[in-house]
């Protein structure tokens, strides 16, 4: 009930093989296109709290990694790790500076079902529900639309058809995305029900939408065939080719215990400025995953929930973004007020300010970077910034900073004065400190 791979099987293939055999990998991304050392390396997971969580490195069983060494030992040494040895809670989750991970040993199990039902609701009772909801279904997971006031739970639970993921964000396109049509209007009122009458992406036989599905856990946790095999007048819907999504993606993690006084802000701010976060829709809103507590020594402590966010960002890091200082104020109170966790793979830099100072286990895993790579060979002045090792920190001071997320300003400059964004508190979490545009009169709230 194994499977070993090289680190650079994507995900899809891994799905597809280990299917032939009659076996699943129980959790993993959305997106299939990613690699297995990349997945283990950054964090990367579904939505699971059930059985051994959604992280796809705690089904990590076995792994060679490739290491420096002396040259009386060639300059590498190979490591082969089984999760008996005390330093599979550093490696299995290594951002990439311990080494090259060489080969990967999964563990799977029987192939099984899955019956997924997506249940409309208003979000009056959110905050309650998501605090719980994950506890309730094996693989359930919410996605939020604020500004229309609505979220779509996920019951998705293992059962004893032949139902189809094909996410509609990873689909193909050949036209531009729509984000600059709305930062150019005043009308930022969209609608999901593009997303309802398909289905939500999901298909009983590869084609139609008949009803929620039941279906094989290989044909539903991953999805991106319309994107990943394109052909030369489609793409990715972020492909350049395509003048495709050029956006910014928080995505943080908050302890179960915080969510329901993160998602009561989040609300109270939208309630301010509701046309705020009707841009997010058109990013499939805020996707809410559940996250097991893990072992690994860079994985999160406790069970939790991530709030992944993407929004429109231009071209040019100094422009005019609509609202932005509300989203920003919402990546503040995650990270700051909550103390949530990034994902290592995405967010801006201020999502990593004294990051490693939340991890209980921080001074262990940079005990093994020190044994397995003490030149560091495989680090960067970036790792080295969130790690710890780098004082400069990851905040970047200069001319419009934190109009890219670079640092948290502490003068107007920092901001775009000449555009008419300008430094201000928060509107819910006074400590925030955000690019406000005083020069937006329809908001019908105060610039302050």
């Amino acid at each position: 009930m194994t499977v070993t791979v090289e680190s650079g099987v994507l995900l899809r293939d891994l799905i597809a093989q280990a299917a032939k055999a009659g076996m699943a990998l129980p959790s993993s991304p959305d997106w299939w296109a990613l690699t297995v050392g990349g997945m283990i390396s950054t964090g990367s997971h579904g939505s699971s709290l059930s059985g051994d969580g959604s992280y796809v490195h705690d089904y990590v069983v076995g792994l060679r990694i490739v290491t420096p060494a002396s040259s009386d030992e060639g300059y590498a040494k190979v490591r082969v790790l089984d999760n008996n040895h005390p330093d599979m809670k550093a490696v299995k989750l290594s951002l990439g500076v311990l080494g090259v991970i060489a080969q990967v040993t999964l563990k799977l199990e029987p192939l099984y079902r899955r019956s997924i039902t997506i249940v409309r609701k208003n979000d009056s009772d959110l905050a309650t529900v998501a605090s719980t909801f994950g506890n309730e279904h094996a693989f359930g997971e919410i996605t939020w639309y604020p500004y229309h006031r609505k979220a779509l739970c996920r019951i998705d639970n293992r059962v004893s058809g032949n139902g189809l993921i094909d996410f509609i964000g990873f689909h193909s396109t050949s036209t531009p995305t729509l984000e600059e049509n709305l930062e150019e209007t005043d009308d930022a009122t969209v609608t999901t029900l593009e997303l309802t009458t398909s289905g939500y992406g999901f298909t009983n036989d590869g084609n139609l939408f008949t009803g929620f599905p039941v279906g094989y856990q290989n044909r539903l946790p991953a999805s991106g065939s319309h994107c990943l095999d394109a052909q030369t007048t489609t793409t990715c819907t972020w492909h350049p080719r395509v003048e495709g999504k050029f956006y910014h993606l928080t995505s943080v993690t908050l302890p179960l215990s915080k969510v329901k006084s993160f998602i009561q802000d989040v609300q109270n701010l939208r309630d301010i400025v509701p046309q705020a976060f009707a841009g997010l829709e058109l990013e499939n809103g805020i996707l809410m995953r559940y996250i097991k507590g893990s072992n690994a020594y860079l994985g999160t402590q406790e069970d939790s929930l991530e709030f992944d966010i993407s929004y429109n960002r231009d071209e040019n890091a100094l422009a005019h973004r609509r609202f932005q200082d509300v989203l920003d104020e919402v990546e503040q109170i995650a990270v700051f007020r909550y103390g949530g966790i990034p994902h290592w793979g995405k967010n801006r830099n201020i999502g990593f300010i004294n990051v490693i100072d939340k991890y209980r286990h921080a001074r262990e895993f940079l005990k093994v970077r020190e044994r397995y790579d003490p030149a560091g060979v495989f680090s960067s002045k970036w790792t080295d910034q969130i790690l710890g090792l780098d004082q400069s920190g990851v905040a970047i001071t200069k001319e419009g900073c934190a109009m890219e997320g670079l640092c948290i300003f502490s003068e107007d400059i920092h901001c775009a004065p000449e555009e008419g964004f300008v430094c201000r508190p928060g509107r819910v979490y006074t400590d925030a400190r955000v690019c406000r545009d005083t020069t937006e009169k329809d908001l019908g709230v105060s610039d302050i």
